[in-house]
Formats: C-alpha cells, structure tokens, sequence
C-alpha cells in the first residue's frame, strides 16, 4: 500500500513540476537547425556550421527538411551553410544568433536561387513570460 500511495505522489509531483521544469531542460540541450530544401532538385554534402562546430548531412531530396543539433564549443555565432546541387557548390551565411544552449532553433530554407533564408523559431518555454499571448502570434505565423 504504501509503495502505491508513493507511486501516486512522485507521479503527480512529475505532473506538476516537468511544466516548470521545461525552461531548465531546454536551456541543457544542444542548439538546433533545421534546413529546408525547396531548392527545386536534391542536394549533397550539406555542411551546417555554427562557430567551430559542424554538422554533416550527407544528401536531402527536394522538399525534404532535416533537423540537426549542433554539438560544439561556441559562444554567439550565426549559422553558415554549404551544399551541391546539379549547378555547383552554394555558400552562405545566414544572420540569424546562436548561443550554445538548446534554446536557439534556426529555421532556413535553402531556395532554387541557391540562398539560404532564415525562419526564426522560438521555442515555446522561452516565451513563457509572457504567456499564451506569444503562442497564439506564432501559431498566426506559421511558426
């Protein structure tokens, strides 16, 4: 009986505290981006780089998005992107604003021009100071 009655107790403490708890799990985790190829053919030898750190995706069809979590030691970067297609080697710079801590979330969208734009993407604890208000803009947005 006793060991139920725990159970219970250390489930409802998880229900109440893991909603409080989410800015702090979030802020421990890797930095992500996630890159988006409309580019209009599919690509090659992807290369992500923030800072010093780098992450590789072999190939990404058309219409195909990826999300990488960048493990590195860096300090406030913007994200860089190289990639092959059947016209030659892409390079660009994005400016969008890194810091490694798994708050940042980049989203970029490679176009059949071969740019690289950026969708900022917040993560929902990190709007938590301002409540629901903030979700219901990103939702408006499309983010």
């Amino acid at each position: 009986m006793t060991i139920v009655i725990g159970a219970v107790l250390g489930f409802l403490a998880a229900l109440i505290l893991l909603p409080i708890m989410r800015p702090a799990i979030d802020f421990m985790g890797y930095p992500q981006v996630t890159v988006i190829n409309a580019t209009g053919s599919d690509i090659s030898k992807v290369i992500i780089t923030v800072g010093n750190a780098h992450s590789k995706i072999a190939e990404l069809r058309d219409g195909q998005s990826i999300t990488a979590e960048i493990n590195g030691n860096f300090s406030e970067s913007s994200t860089h992107l190289s990639w092959v297609d059947s016209t030659g080697i892409h390079e660009e710079a994005v400016e969008d604003y890194i810091e490694n801590n798994g708050m940042y979330h980049s989203t970029i969208v490679l176009t059949p021009e071969g740019k690289a734009k950026l969708i900022y993407k917040i993560r929902e604890s990190n709007l938590s100071f301002q409540g629901t208000r903030n979700s219901k803009v990103l939702a408006r947005n499309g983010l």
